[in-house]
């Protein structure tokens, strides 16, 4: 008798025939690997991001707007996304040192000096 299932028939699926998983990373959460709709494999790594408890939810947005049915969907968009991300946190610790969860930011956070702003050198 063949295995495979005939035409019509639901498929089912059982926990055995799951991939296994990969083993928990010790950053938690700030390194991961992306694979893109278009333009191959990105390796995501935020753990320089300070501070880390405010680079976690971060990454997390990232990780699900470049998963599947996500907004990101080429891999230079993710690395632009990326590379955005570690200029807003150079800029926040510069104009707002005090913010260290996400429950810190308000719209006066960014508004703490009008004065033009130019990454540190």
């Amino acid at each position: 008798m063949n295995t495979r299932p005939r035409k019509g028939t639901p498929v089912r699926f059982f926990l055995s025939d799951r991939a296994k998983s990969q083993p928990p990373d010790i950053v938690a959460g700030l390194r991961f690997t992306v694979e893109a709709r278009y333009g191959g494999t990105v390796m995501v790594d935020l753990t320089d991001l300070k501070p880390r408890a405010l680079a976690i939810p971060f990454a997390g947005a990232l990780r699900r707007a470049a998963d599947v049915g996500g907004t990101l969907g080429a891999a230079t968009t993710i690395k632009q996304h990326m590379q955005g991300y570690r200029r807003f946190f150079v800029y926040l610790r510069q104009r707002s040192p005090h913010v260290r969860l996400p429950g810190d930011l308000t719209p006066r956070t960014s508004m703490a000096s009008r004065k033009p702003w130019k990454p540190a050198a």
